[in-house]
């Protein structure tokens, strides 16, 4: 049981990495005005429905 407990934790700690990845180059990638009002909100969004499916593949 406390091993079931842990390792859904460990499977989440990697998504948010990538996410803050993808947000970092998004980030650098363009203008920042331009970038922060329609680019990065596409690639969050993105990245939360991989969370998301990572989350529930996890359950």
């Amino acid at each position: 049981d406390p091993l079931e407990a842990v390792e859904p934790v460990r499977q989440q700690r990697p998504a948010p990495k990538v996410a803050a990845a993808r947000g970092a180059r998004n980030a650098d990638a363009g203008d920042p005005a331009p970038s922060v009002g329609g680019k990065k909100t596409t690639p969050r969004s993105e990245a939360e429905r991989a969370l998301l499916k990572a989350i529930r593949s996890a359950n």
